[in-house]
């Protein structure tokens, strides 16, 4: 999980907590929670060790872009950089020295920004300057950190590392809550799709421990007897899975389908489909029964159609274009098929993206009448 900070601020003295939400809404709360079990469990193999660094920075101006330009101002500096466990990473200049050609020209670097090494060296960030406090600030990660932090998602931006493959990542604003000895505020960049598989594997626990508590009910009817509401599985169910975090989002709707009993037939995302694939290597080496998840790939519209149409599927799930769910409901209509069209959520999002409502689109329910006499 890479991190940076891209601002700082410091505070002196302690004080009360403000009185405003830790988290911006619930997604920004779980976020945090697992970066910060991200963070407590990441080893390092760094000990303690001592780095002398030395540059030297220079500029001259001059008229040709090809002549020699003498020097006009230069500088030179001397860092020690120090690590000591468990968490004390310290940068110190220990020597400075400039000289310029003119009077009232000079070079002088500043260091506005923290030193901070955002992968297992523990729970705290040094930095060294006049404006500073010598003692580490407190990591927004830490066990700690949401008694002295604020936070909320800002932005989302995807790039791609120098072997090709793309990183989906969030940025999470961080402000401090009180004042205390030492504490940062600005950016962290978290990897999402780290977080999303954290986040489907709870959601995997969820729909396991909900697997054989889907209960039915008794009614009261206005005569002698009794009616039990069984929940049935509604049979095969076709899922058109979301674009949007393609691991959590086929999780989030295959897990309950088979968790109440129904097979499925699957359409991962268009854009992302050896996430489902690889998946479902999983699904091979554990004990879900052969046939109960098939995984199909492809455009996602023009095999939801089909699904729509094909008289041995039960149900259909679908997420997609407004164009597509209205193909799907005409499609459906021949066959009398029951049809969801998912609204778009965010899938890390727990009240909206798991519990009973999944649990309810994929049952039906049957009624069994039981009279009785005096």
């Amino acid at each position: 999980m890479g991190a940076h900070v891209v601002i700082l601020g410091a505070a002196l003295l302690a004080s009360p907590p403000d009185t405003l939400p830790v988290y911006a809404d619930s997604a920004t709360a779980r976020l945090v929670a697992r970066a910060i079990e991200r963070h407590a469990a990441q080893d390092t193999t760094v000990s303690d060790y001592r780095a002398q660094l030395r540059y030297r920075v220079s500029f001259g101006l001059g008229r040709s872009r090809w002549e020699l330009v003498p020097t006009a101002a230069v500088e030179e500096q001397q860092i020690s950089v120090a690590w000591q466990r468990p968490n004390d990473l310290q940068v110190e200049v220990i020597g400075r020295r400039a000289r310029s050609r003119s009077e009232g020209m000079d070079l002088s670097s500043i260091f506005d920004r923290p030193w901070f090494i955002p992968r297992g060296v523990g729970d705290s960030i040094r930095v060294f300057g006049a404006d500073f406090p010598e003692r580490g600030a407190l990591h927004p990660l830490a066990a700690e950190g949401p008694d002295w932090y604020r936070y909320a998602i800002v932005d989302s931006l995807r790039v791609t590392d120098p072997g090709g493959r793309q990183l989906d990542l969030v940025a999470l604003r961080v402000l401090p809550r009180r004042s205390g000895l030492a504490l940062i505020a600005g950016k962290l960049w978290l990897d999402r799709a780290t977080a999303e598989v954290d986040a489907a594997l709870s959601r995997l626990f969820t729909y396991a421990a909900w697997a054989d508590k889907h209960d039915g009910a008794v009614h009261g009817v206005p005569f002698r007897g009794v009616t039990l509401a069984m929940n049935e599985p509604v049979g095969v169910v076709g899922i058109a899975a979301p674009e949007d975090a393609p691991l959590l989002g086929f999780v989030s709707l295959v897990a309950p389908a088979i968790a109440t009993g129904n097979t499925v037939v699957v359409v991962p995302s268009q854009a992302h489909p050896l996430v489902a694939t690889d998946f479902y290597g999983l699904l091979e080496t554990s004990d879900v029964p052969g046939g109960v998840v098939n995984i199909v790939t492809g455009e996602k519209e023009a095999l939801a159609r089909i699904l729509a149409e094909h008289l041995d599927v039960d149900g259909l799930w679908f997420c997609g274009s407004v164009a597509g769910a209205r193909d799907v409901e005409e499609a459906s209509g021949g066959n009398m098929k029951r049809t969801w069209i998912v609204s778009p959520r965010d899938w890390f999002d727990a009240a909206r993206s798991e519990g009973r409502e999944f649990l309810r689109r994929a049952t039906e329910v049957k009624n069994i009448w039981i009279p009785y006499g005096e």
